[in-house]
């Protein structure tokens, strides 16, 4: 169902515009490798200005039928300068809050424990804590659905933290975008006794744009959701990036803007070096589409999605994906207990705000498409559109 094997490894490993920074990190919990570069073994395919191809993937078909395996760098000029390590130069201190709340130490320290209802220095112990690689990726996991991250991990040394019950919350910011994608159209089976939705069948866009969330960055996520994703402390974190003195606090001015909307790591035109004794050579190259099994270049809105066209899917609401028929559909009822009476068919139309409102569902609930898409639901509801069919289980 994958157009190539590239597809699983761009979701199940993906690259972001942070990389160069987050490899550089002390405590690196991130295990991926560098990106690589590679063209097409034969030379003087990759210098045809009508031909050169540029791929991150090794060993994928040029157009001109050979391997791209041929591993180049980028020319000096073009590299990521990093004078240390990390995002923030040495000299600061900052004070971290239990929720994640990061503020520089500017004599606020008596402020912030006044807020906090400390009032009894005596009451206040000073503990030194050596932080792991282990601690910093619990850490992570922590500060997705607790308030208390630092508490639970440095401290009480949890080993196993149970995800607590979230009301969702469907804010995604007062302001949405408008996508200029084409709008996808669901068709999502409810359980009108109970107002749950038992599963969706869609075409491939909608699977290539849910499956597209394993790409996206955390700070790119909470842009998309202005900082209101619901997960535990990490709306903490990004605000206060967003309020940090960039010109002060950080390496680089441009580093916030990075560090707040960071994008998948996209696909663009190089001009490179092959490393030699006495020569450079320099020539354009055009990036190969991954998705591609015969050298397509890729085109400057982006590649073809993941999965294949002309395919049907099932999508539970707990998102477990699976090709779809007549058969599954219906063994599926069946396991759920779910008799045909209480069935109902609706089609929804998903756009941006619908597609941000199941992104942030899948975040914080494992009942991602009742709580994603129960507002707009509640739109038809309201609206009294004829949209209510007999239930259909036909592929």
């Amino acid at each position: 169902y994958f157009w190539t094997d590239t597809c699983k490894e761009m979701l199940l490993q993906p690259r972001n515009s942070m990389e160069s920074y987050c490899h550089n990190i002390k405590l690196n919990i991130d295990g991926t490798e560098k990106t690589q570069y590679f063209i097409c073994e034969n030379l003087k395919c990759s210098c045809n200005p009508s031909c050169g191809l540029l791929s991150t993937f090794k060993n994928k078909k040029c157009k001109c039928g050979k391997c791209m395996n041929r591993v180049i760098h980028f020319h000096s000029s073009l590299a990521i300068k990093s004078d240390g390590y990390g995002v923030v130069p040495e000299t600061p201190a900052f004070i971290i809050t239990d929720d994640l709340k990061v503020i520089p130490d500017d004599f606020q320290f008596s402020c912030l424990l006044m807020n906090h209802g400390y009032e009894d220095l005596d009451a206040i112990k000073l503990v030194t804590v050596n932080v792991t690689q282990k601690d910093v990726l619990d850490l992570l996991k922590c500060s997705l659905f607790s308030t208390t991250p630092l508490t639970d991990v440095l401290l009480l040394k949890k080993q196993i933290i149970n995800k607590a019950q979230l009301d969702f919350d469907f804010g995604i910011g007062e302001h949405v975008a408008k996508s200029g994608i084409q709008i996808m159209k669901l068709k999502v089976m409810l359980r009108k006794s109970k107002k749950l939705v038992l599963f969706a069948l869609a075409k491939e866009d909608f699977v290539d744009f849910i499956f597209s969330f394993l790409t996206f960055p955390l700070g790119g996520v909470e842009h998309m959701l202005n900082g209101k994703s619901c997960l535990g402390s990490i709306d903490n974190l990004y605000k206060s990036v967003l309020h940090l003195d960039c010109y002060r606090y950080l390496r680089s001015p441009d580093l916030k803007e990075k560090l707040v909307k960071t994008v998948i790591a996209h696909q663009f035109i190089a001009v490179i070096q092959k490393g030699s004794f006495y020569k450079e050579i320099y020539c354009l190259l055009s990036y190969l589409e991954p998705q591609s099994s015969n050298g397509e270049i890729n085109s400057k809105h982006g590649g073809r999605g993941f999965v294949k066209k002309s395919s049907l899917y099932m999508v539970t609401n707990d998102f477990v994906i699976s090709p779809s028929s007549s058969i599954s559909a219906i063994f599926f009822v069946t396991k759920s207990g779910v008799p045909l009476s209480d069935l109902e068919e609706r089609v929804i139309n998903i756009d941006q705000k619908e597609g941000l409102s199941i992104l942030k569902a899948c975040l914080i609930s494992s009942s991602t498409l009742t709580n994603g898409l129960s507002q707009f639901l509640k739109i038809q509801d309201e609206e009294k559109i004829p949209y209510i069919k007999k239930p259909s289980l036909q592929k």
